[in-house]
């Protein structure tokens, strides 16, 4: 049998890995609005943002980038 330790490590991880995929799509909504208002162009709101990604990527877009947040989200 295990040890707590490592229970409780596998345990803290997994639900770091979730908490992350779970916020991913707000993340990448934000992160995308961010570069919009920084680069000087108008940003036209968050609902601009969420369709563009949507027609564009599809919806698994929204998760786009998240398996290396993921990774450095488990250690």
């Amino acid at each position: 049998m295990k040890d707590a330790t490592t229970v409780h490590l596998m345990a803290g991880g997994l639900a770091g890995a979730v908490a992350r995929t779970v916020i991913a799509p707000i993340e990448r909504v934000k992160i995308i609005f961010q570069i919009d208002r920084s680069a000087g162009s108008a940003a036209k709101g968050y609902r601009h943002i969420l369709s563009s990604i949507y027609d564009k990527e599809g919806f698994f877009g929204f998760w786009r980038g998240n398996s290396a947040a993921v990774l450095r989200v488990i250690p």
